[in-house]
């Protein structure tokens, strides 16, 4: 893959999150656009993943993005193909793996230390500016390392 390329989703992954969308929203439609795949689908589908779906402080919303851009891209339409699906569950649990290696967690909660889903934590994720500070890097991550894996055949 040519190292532009890999600056190039960061990048654009970085802008959508920044720009305001979330940071499920972010990967995905930064790795569709560059692979020039257009659906009304992106990036509606990932609206409600933010926040470790919905604040909920569970998976972190950008792996959710990446695992969502790789199911499109390389997801079984038959439930008979079971290769396909070994495949992705393989390529995912790379995804994971790796994202928990760099960051330590692949929680939202953990990531951020905060309870989205409480006053306390919606101000501390505020006031300490996690959003602009920390996810950026989770976004950039998991956009960079999904787009690798489906490149990876």
């Amino acid at each position: 893959m040519a190292k532009n390329k890999e600056i190039n989703i960061k990048e654009g992954a970085e802008a959508n999150f920044t720009s305001g969308f979330n940071c499920a929203e972010s990967v995905l439609l930064a790795i569709i656009v560059t692979l020039k795949i257009k659906s009304d689908s992106v990036p509606k589908a990932a609206a409600g993943f933010g926040g470790g779906v919905s604040k909920y402080g569970n998976i972190c919303g950008a792996l959710s993005g990446a695992v969502m851009a790789m199911g499109i891209v390389e997801g079984r339409t038959s439930p008979k193909d079971l290769d396909s699906k070994l495949k992705i569950y393989g390529k995912v649990a790379i995804l994971i793996e790796e994202f928990k290696k760099e960051f330590g967690s692949i929680t939202c909660r953990e990531l951020t230390g905060c309870d989205l889903l409480t006053e306390e934590g919606q101000n501390k994720f505020s006031n300490d500016k996690i959003h602009e500070r920390i996810c950026p890097k989770f976004v950039a991550f998991a956009a960079e390392k999904g787009f690798e894996l489906i490149n990876k055949k």
